[in-house]
């Protein structure tokens, strides 16, 4: 088993560089972080080839969950690819709801400032109106006294005429 290496990439120790020694029975496992997303395991025996091939067979086990620890990180990375995927575009989401509730709040103010010359304007133009209104019934008030007027005048005036008429009759 002497000089057995094993490259895995595993991405999750990009920029990475160190070595741990595991101990397994009569070998001595080493894994190497020496290149980007690579790791290496190799098989070392202080006592040289062992008996049988336990070892290596560890060795290959211990690669093989490291192939399934590849899997997973790959899947952990991606998931978290996603996540940051979906926040990005919840966060352009944001930005641009955001953008829209200046605009908003921004038309808002500018009719609420309409709003209230407008409700000044009613209020200065109800008030003419009211004034037109006491003008217009006093005015009214006033011909009904001068027609009530003339046509007492009127009767009066016809009364006179009758009575003259008949005075002047009588006079003949």
């Amino acid at each position: 088993c002497i000089g057995f290496v094993l490259f895995l990439d595993i991405d999750v120790f990009v920029n990475v560089a160190s070595v741990w020694v595991f101990p397994l029975s009569e070998m001595l496992l080493c894994v190497s972080l020496f290149r980007l997303n690579t790791v290496v395991l190799s098989c070392h025996s202080p006592r040289g080839p062992p008996s049988g091939l336990h070892s290596c067979e560890r060795v290959a086990a211990m690669a093989s969950q490291g192939a399934s620890l590849q899997n997973y990180n790959n899947e952990l990375v991606k998931s978290i690819e996603d996540l940051r995927e979906k926040r990005e575009e919840l966060n352009r989401q944001i930005l641009t709801e955001e953008e829209d509730k200046a605009k908003i709040q921004k038309e808002l103010s500018i009719l609420t400032d309409r709003l209230q010359r407008l409700n000044e304007s009613l209020v200065r133009k109800t008030q003419a109106r009211n004034e037109y209104d006491k003008t217009i019934q006093e005015t009214e008030a006033a011909y009904m006294k001068i027609l009530e007027s003339s046509q007492t005048l009127l009767h009066v005036l016809k009364r006179e005429t009758v009575n003259l008429s008949k005075k002047k009759q009588g006079s003949d």
